[in-house]
């Protein structure tokens, strides 16, 4: 399921939840950047960067840097929890947040996972 936004708009967490692979962000720094919970995964963000690339303030998030200090890589420890509502990142150039619902193997159409607040 794709949910549009604004270039730079912040994603946040549908539901709270604890990072369980050891490799939970993939793609840093391409427009297929990603981060994986047991339960949703979230493609086509800046994992923990907002619009300007910048870091966000959170010691969850963890950066490698190259010699010039460029960033260069992501690692979000397992264990690690993100509550309901809490920042993951912001969109990128692709507009929109690929929302992948259920756990790896096993996903299943978001829309049928996914509460709505009725209007």
């Amino acid at each position: 399921m794709d949910v549009p936004g604004a270039f730079g708009e912040t994603v946040r967490a549908l539901r709270t939840e604890r990072v369980l692979l050891p490799f939970a962000v993939q793609g840093f720094g391409t427009s297929r950047e990603r981060i994986r919970l047991p339960f949703f995964g979230y493609v086509h963000l800046r994992v923990g960067r907002d619009r300007q690339n910048h870091p966000f303030a959170d010691d969850r998030f963890i950066f490698q840097r190259d010699e010039r200090g460029e960033l260069i890589g992501l690692r979000v420890p397992r264990g690690t929890t993100f509550a309901e509502g809490e920042a993951l990142g912001t969109l990128n150039e692709q507009y929109h947040v690929h929302l992948i619902a259920g756990p790896v193997g096993a996903e299943a159409n978001a829309f049928s996972v996914v509460e709505f607040p009725s209007i």
